[in-house]
């Protein structure tokens, strides 16, 4: 061992778990880092910015919240950290804010700091965001796309296209400046483009407001330079982890809407183990990587998806007028008073549309209908050995009840094209697209295992089921969700099938 080794090993007394999505988002991480928080002494965002969306309820079930930039833990009370890998909005964050004074967390203010090097969202970046959208791709119009885009261009010209929080501590009328100075120059160039609609431009500018937008932004800023909440130090986390804490890194989207998945129906942060590692949490630290991923798995926006109900029909169903017209109230109105039936549907559209308006599967931060299909255990397991994971957290387990008028409970275990089998996850569109899913097909169950408090209670058709996608995997699943509060999960505590 070299001298600089060992005075790591001596050093490392802390350690961190990393949750990471390994589907195509919305696989209810928010749920299980607010579950793991319990035993951490801080929560790490290290991605993405406010296009996530973390719904934590409370201990009775009756209200939620959704938190898109600020850790999950601070519900909890825990501190937090937004990690350099991270853009950040202050006035979204302010406004997120109140969302959480109003769930009860009145210092939530205090809780999280925020790195110097993360990246301002900047006006300029919605802007373009919104102008340029030519289709719907899943993008929630709010600059993250440009911002990260901007964050490796770094200028342009004269032009300062990126701007870190340590800006505002150095001057900020000057970070000001800049903002309006990247605007200007941005609406400028959108009207000379021949590829940008214009009337659709107008539109966006009129929507932005942009004198309003800056006196927000001025004034969330300087709040934050007031209350000293960005933090200077890059090596941070580590000295966090040299004092004996504990940290949880909480990841925003999913492996399979980064590297793994197919351009441009993507994201533009690093949702995987390296993004953290990147952020300055040192791999010898790392205790446990949990993987995240839905009974039920769902994709909003456009893009492959290899086992959706009804392939190709429910992506255009959930995409009609850009998500926003098959919305939770309209499909609540139209399957609930026909619920049983819908479920008992051959039409692969209404059947979705019934189980989706039951599971509340709705964008927490877009609203847009999330489209469903039937559980990819070939993708998870493609991610567990490429990115590595000591366990797989199962979410919404409670929600496979709804199939139990299907024939049977498939799971995904290869894909074929043109009736072969191939052995790899298409990562271009057009091989995706042409991509069938091998399945293998395990007993349904009628009963609501929402109030189970161990695997002994859970119906034998699930039980074995759960122990053969472990075997599959060959991981194992770490815990299971069967409903929304915190205190309905169960942890593994050996085979499912045998449980007693």
């Amino acid at each position: 061992m070299c001298p600089n080794s060992f005075l790591l090993f001596m050093k490392k007394l802390g350690s961190w778990k990393g949750v990471v999505g390994t589907q195509h988002g919305d696989e209810a991480k928010g749920k299980i880092v607010d579950v793991l928080a319990d035993e951490a002494d801080e929560v790490v965002r290290y991605n993405g910015a406010n296009n996530a969306g973390h719904k934590i309820y409370n201990t009775d079930g009756s209200r939620s919240v959704v938190l898109s930039q600020a850790p999950s833990g601070v519900l909890k009370g825990k501190r937090g950290f937004i990690a350099a890998n991270s853009l950040f909005s202050p006035s979204a964050y302010f406004e997120e804010l109140e969302r959480i004074k109003k769930f009860g967390v009145d210092n939530a203010i205090h809780l999280t700091r925020i790195a110097t090097q993360a990246s301002l969202i900047q006006p300029h970046q919605r802007l373009r965001d919104v102008a340029l959208a030519k289709e719907a791709i899943g993008t929630t119009g709010r600059g993250i796309g440009p911002g990260y885009g901007d964050r490796a261009m770094r200028t342009h010209g004269e032009r300062q296209l990126d701007l870190r929080m340590g800006v505002l501590l150095e001057d900020t009328q000057k970070a000001m400046r800049i903002m309006q100075n990247n605007y200007d120059a941005e609406v400028a160039l959108l009207e000379r483009d021949p590829e940008c609609d214009q009337k659709r431009l107008k539109a966006a500018i009129a929507k932005l407001n942009i004198k309003d937008l800056m006196a927000q932004e001025f004034d969330a800023i300087n709040t934050l330079v007031g209350l000293e909440l960005i933090e200077k130090d890059p090596a941070y986390i580590v000295r966090r982890l040299q004092q004996g804490m504990n940290i949880l890194a909480e990841g925003a989207q999913s492996l399979y809407l980064a590297n793994l998945g197919t351009t441009p129906y993507i994201t533009s942060s690093d949702p995987s183990v390296g993004g953290a590692i990147s952020c300055g949490m040192p791999w010898q630290y790392l205790k446990e990587l949990i993987f995240v991923a839905k009974s039920i798995p769902t994709r909003v926006g456009k893009g492959p998806f290899i086992t959706e109900y009804g392939g190709s029909a429910q992506e255009a169903y959930c995409m009609e007028d850009e998500g926003d017209k098959h919305n939770r109230a309209y499909e609540q109105a139209a399957y609930g008073h026909r619920l049983d039936a819908c479920l008992r549907s051959n039409n692969p559209l209404e059947f979705a549309g019934a189980v989706r308006s039951q599971t509340d599967e709705y964008g927490g931060v877009s609203g847009r209908p999330r489209r469903l299909g039937e559980f990819d255990a070939y993708m998870i397991r493609t991610a567990i050995e490429m990115y590595g994971a000591t366990g797989l957290h199962l979410s919404k387990v409670d929600c496979l009840q709804l199939l139990k008028h299907r024939e049977s409970i498939r799971i995904g275990v290869g894909y074929a094209q043109s009736g072969k089998n191939i052995d790899y996850v298409p990562t271009n569109e057009a091989d995706a697209r042409r991509t069938e899913a091998v399945y293998r097909e395990y007993g349904t169950f009628d009963a609501d295992i929402s109030n189970a408090k161990s695997a002994a209670e859970l119906p034998k058709e699930l039980r074995r089921m759960l122990q053969d996608l472990e075997d599959y995997l060959g991981c194992p699943i770490h815990s299971i969700g069967i409903g929304p509060r915190g205190d309905q999960v169960i942890f593994r505590q050996g085979n499912w099938a045998l449980a007693a």
